[in-house]
C-alpha cells in the first residue's frame, strides 16, 4: 500500500499566488502571467493578470 500525501486545493492556490507575486517582484512578467493564468476562476488571479497585462 502506497500512501500519497494529501494536498488541499487552498494550499495549491496559495502556493501559486506566492510564486506569481514573487515572479512579478523580480520583473519576470511572463512567468507571473503564466502562474496567474493557471487559476482563471480565482477573482484575485483575474485581477492580478489584468493588472499585469495593463502595465
Amino acid at each position: 500500500m502506497v500512501l500519497i500525501p494529501q494536498i488541499t486545493v487552498a494550499q495549491t492556490v496559495e502556493e501559486l499566488e506566492q510564486k506569481a507575486t514573487s515572479a512579478e517582484e523580480v520583473k519576470n512578467y511572463e512567468e507571473a502571467a503564466h502562474l496567474w493564468w493557471i487559476d482563471p476562476e480565482n477573482a484575485d488571479a483575474k485581477d492580478a493578470l489584468k493588472n499585469l497585462i495593463a502595465n
